[in-house]
């Protein structure tokens, strides 16, 4: 390579670690090249361009026609990629280069690139293609996808100076000046689309299919990267450049976040690759800069600009004259009285052009509320209130219409009238929830909106309210987000509106789903039935309390098939784990948990995903993709027992044909609520964690019920430290997690502040990290727990974690509590344990087969009433209630100096990694699966017979 030759990247200033890392590996291969990073963003002071090992060129510079407003009308992916065409331009002219080499930032070289210069010799362009090969599975991204993305990859472009590369350039800027953008739809994906025509367009494109080019997520199935004397190869030639594309140095076990066929355990030797990879960035300043804010995201007043208005050109040309710079106060007012206005005028105010252009958007929007000019009207503005700012990044000012809309329809709501106390309880819950959240919408109004679309049935709020207070509603229509949600919208229309006091405004909503939901005309003709049954049992003071007396027509769930035989034929021996094994939920952890015991036995074990919870950004692929077949006799269903008819009835039915099935349980408290036995018929055989959850499950079995534990596979990860969470170097942590989804009152975190404010009061040298799961989904609750921490040396945790996260927190402090009221396991503290932390723990349920006198800080309590208002928990059932003294008084002892702290430790983690290893627990499955297998069922499990 000589010094005509230049080198480039493009970057906002928050991926200015990456772009450090790319111009190192050049300045080794390569040191006579010219080094140069485009910066489509402004350095504010954030670094020094001088001070950095290459030049660097703000991509105001390129010479972008009205660059105010081309900065102004692209997204940051979309403007690092329209000035490509432009920067190559300048870096010719500017450098007098005859090869100038284009790679994204998130790209690393391995080896030298003289090849790939001999090629580019007499050529225009070199590019590199997504794939050389079929892909051959079902997974993300497949060849669908790639053709959607564009056939070659743009994160790598090589052009040699000439004529042609200069009518390439001109062609190219004229497409990516006003058509850069992300449109799948259009067949339009930022520049790469666009550069699939070149090799048609223009002479001397060649097309690079070595395989140690452009390695990335989308080829490295079938680029197989090993290690040798003389570096890394790809497919056994050298790897001259690796393609990050995704990448999240504190996430790297994913590999990317575009993807889900590899994770970091299946990539052999490219495994070193990535970990060197990540602490090279963080090496270069990547946890200060990913921290640093995008220029171009905001208007010079401070306001954020959202990302959906930007094409304001689109349907306003004429601004583009008005106004020339549009980031000015000028554009900002321009910009919202634009997109502020009325969408249709003639039908609602409050639905404005951004409000419009953001639900046109969102498929998920649209799906949950397909009238939004009708009867979701409401239910959608209160969306763009509470959920669109968020995920849209909308100030304050974007709202003003949507609020009046929504004040203006509380005037013309009416009074109701008397409520019964069932709904005058939902009304006092509804009322505290918008009072801590400052909304000024109705209680009635509020219940009387729907829930975000979850299945094929929308239930207002009211409806959840009334359903999840009554065990026996719950019972009857075990899936109302499926089949049985139709059926307990009639119940709601006939005995229910009786029964629970449901009139006017909430009714109506309810009746509209219905008709949407199921409205034939054999649905009106059952509904007119129950109504009239309904109306004659009220005439004659003969309400109904539930279905169970057999009377009520209808709203039956389907039925589930009792477990048969297994087909002796049916399968090989091994185990098929079936549940929600991608959830960041303790469920999924545990079903993950099983497949890793499983493998390290020698079983092997088939996954299939059931997918009931929705998907997030942190889910967990350690299982492994997918099972199409599910080839081995034993099924093992990761799935509690309130959710088997469920997955027996509706979402896997043939999935128990002709197999064992064996259910994986757990349950919390230490009697099993009776109204879920019948969760048993399509069982063989229960597995259940602990002898607490044995115990409670033996009361009402029909079937064998056998202990095998979690297996506990946490890791310490590598640079996952107290700054990552904001928590203090010099303090002492006590740290708690839990989930707000598995019954406050039971996870009991107020009781854990008020034993450590009673410990250290306020005092700086000790320090409480309280991590929430689904924090958003229990506003009041969040309210409590914030108000209970106000003053104290306490953070909250809310963000969702990935699974090195989730360890590294832990890792990163000195003590986990937990002053559970009942646990059916205590999986967190196991972890604690696994990785050698002294926890606090409650001397009660499931965690004292693990947490003893000598391995764990044991908590006394005394025995209380559940209570109401605890669902799934029967209110007349009993947990513990720990001690708050006896709790501060074990954290002062583990806090001090020279105490048992270390000993405790110790032992903890030897305790576990004895019993609860991988191995230790797969060699109890391959046990048991072969007692199965020789006749004897009973041999090592409890029924309610022998309990």
């Amino acid at each position: 390579m000589t010094s005509q030759t230049v080198l480039f990247t493009i970057v906002a200033k928050n991926y200015l670690a990456f772009a450090r890392c790319l111009m190192r590996s050049a300045r080794r291969f390569h040191p006579e090249a010219r080094r140069v990073v485009i910066l489509a963003d402004e350095p504010e002071g954030c670094f020094d361009p001088a001070g950095e090992e290459f030049d660097v060129i703000l991509s105001q510079e390129l010479g972008i026609p009205n660059a105010a407003w081309f900065h102004f009308k692209y997204s940051i992916l979309e403007l690092s990629t329209a000035v490509k065409p432009f920067a190559f331009e300048l870096l010719f002219r500017r450098y007098g280069a005859a090869r100038v080499l284009y790679f994204d930032p998130d790209i690393r070289l391995y080896a030298s690139l003289d090849p790939l210069l001999e090629q580019l010799n007499g050529q225009t362009a070199v590019l590199t293609p997504h794939l050389t090969e079929p892909v051959d599975d079902d997974l993300y991204p497949g060849e669908l996808q790639i053709l959607q993305a564009g056939v070659y990859n743009l994160g790598f472009c090589a052009l040699s100076e000439g004529v042609e590369s200069g009518r390439l350039l001109e062609w190219w800027q004229q497409k990516l000046y006003d058509q850069c953008v992300v449109d799948i739809p259009r067949g339009l994906f930022v520049d790469q689309g666009w550069m699939d025509l070149a090799p048609c367009l223009f002479s001397g494109v060649a097309v690079l299919r070595d395989p140690g080019y452009n390695v990335a997520y989308w080829n490295l199935k079938q680029r197989r990267i090993r290690l040798t004397a003389d570096g890394y190869t790809a497919a056994g030639q050298p790897l001259r450049f690796f393609h990050f594309s995704g990448f999240d140095p504190l996430r790297p076990e994913f590999l990317s976040k575009h993807q889900n066929r590899l994770r970091l355990d299946d990539l052999g030797d490219a495994s070193g690759l990535v970990l060197a990879y990540r602490d090279e960035l963080f090496e270069l300043g990547f946890e200060e800069s990913r921290q640093w804010r995008y220029t171009w995201g905001f208007f010079r007043n401070g306001i954020p600009i959202a990302d959906l208005g930007r094409a304001v050109l689109n349907a306003a040309p004429s601004m583009e004259q008005r106004i020339p710079d549009p980031f000015s106060d000028e554009g900002y007012r321009a910009f919202l009285a634009f997109w502020n206005a009325p969408h249709d005028p003639a039908r609602s105010a409050g639905v404005t052009r951004l409000a419009y252009r953001i639900y046109t958007c969102r498929d998920d929007v649209k799906a949950a509320m397909p009238d939004i000019w009708g009867p979701d009207r409401n239910a959608f503005l209160d969306w763009m209130r509470q959920s669109a700012v968020r995920e849209h990044g909308l100030h304050e000012d974007f709202l003003a219409p949507v609020e009046t809309a929504l004040r203006e329809a509380r005037g013309r709501r009416g009074n109701e009238g008397p409520v019964s106390p069932m709904v005058a309880e939902a009304i006092r819950e509804a009322s505290i929830e918008l009072a801590l959240e400052a909304q000024t919408v109705s209680p009635l109004e509020w219940l009387s909106q729907p829930e975000a679309q979850n299945g094929r049935v929308r239930l207002t709020r009211l409806a959840r309210f009334v359903y999840d207070s009554r065990p026996d509603l719950q019972e009857a229509f075990p899936n109302v987000a499926g089949p049985d949600g139709v059926r307990f919208l009639e119940w709601l229309l006939s005995y229910g509106r009786y029964e629970v006091g449901i009139a006017g405004a909430l009714l109506d909503p309810i009746r509209t789903e219905w008709k949407q939901a199921g409205g034939t005309l054999a649905a009106r003709l059952r509904l007119l039935a129950l109504q009239a049954g309904a109306a004659g049992r009220k005439r004659w003071g003969r309400l109904v309390r539930g279905l169970g007396s057999g009377e009520a027509p209808a709203a039956a769930p389907r039925r589930m098939e009792p477990a048969c035989a297994p087909d002796a034929a049916e399968g090989t021996f091994g185990l098929n784990v079936i549940g929600h094994t991608r959830s960041a939920l303790s469920v999924g952890e545990s079903a993950r948990n099983a497949v890793d015991a499983a493998r390290a036995a020698g079983i092997d074990a088939a996954v299939r995903n059931l997918a009931r919870q929705p998907a997030t950004s942190k889910a967990d692929l350690r299982a492994g993709r997918d099972s199409t077949t599910l080839p081995h006799r034993f099924n093992l269903f990761h799935v509690n027992a309130d959710q088997i008819p469920w997955a027996a009835s509706t979402a896997a039915p043939e999935l128990f044909r002709g197999r064992y099935n064996i259910g994986y349980w757990h349950w919390e408290l230490a009697e099993f609520p009776a109204r879920w036995a019948s969760s048993f018929t399509p069982l063989h055989e229960v597995w259940t964690p602990s002898q607490f959850c044995q115990e409670a499950f033996a009361q009402h079995a029909p079937v064998p019920v056998t202990l095998i534990p979690h297996a506990i596979t946490i890791r310490r990860p590598d640079r996952i430290g107290r700054a990552h969470f904001g928590l203090p170097e010099g303090a002492f942590v006590f740290v708690l997690l839990f989930d707000l989804l598995s019954v406050f009152e039971r996870k009991n975190p107020l009781g854990v502040i008020a034993a450590f404010a009673k410990a250290f009061g306020g005092s700086p040298e000790c320090h409480l990290a309280i991590k929430v799961l689904n924090s958003r989904s229990r506003v009041f609750q969040m309210r409590r727990l914030r108000e209970a921490a106000a003053g104290l040396p306490v953070t909250l945790l809310e963000e969702e974690l990935s699974r090195e996260e989730v360890a590294g927190l832990i890792a990163s402090s000195d003590c986990l509590v937990s002053l559970h009221r009942s646990e059916g396991f205590g999986l967190t503290l196991a972890e604690a344990m696994a990785l050698g932390k002294p926890v606090i723990a409650t001397a009660y349920s499931g965690n004292m087969e693990f947490t003893r006198e000598d391995t764990a800080f044991l908590v006394d309590y005394t025995m209380k009433r559940v209570g109401a208002g605890c669902h799934p928990y029967d209110a007349d059932a009993e947990w513990a209630d720990p001690s708050i003294e006896h709790a501060a008084a074990q954290m002062r002892a583990v806090a001090a100096p020279g105490g048992p702290r270390e000993r405790i430790a110790i032992a903890g983690q030897e305790f576990i990694r004895r019993h609860y290893a991988p191995e230790i627990v797969g060699r109890q499955m391959r046990r048991r699966l072969e007692e199965i297998l020789a006749g004897k069922r009973e041999s090592a499990a409890v029924t309610a017979k022998s309990a």
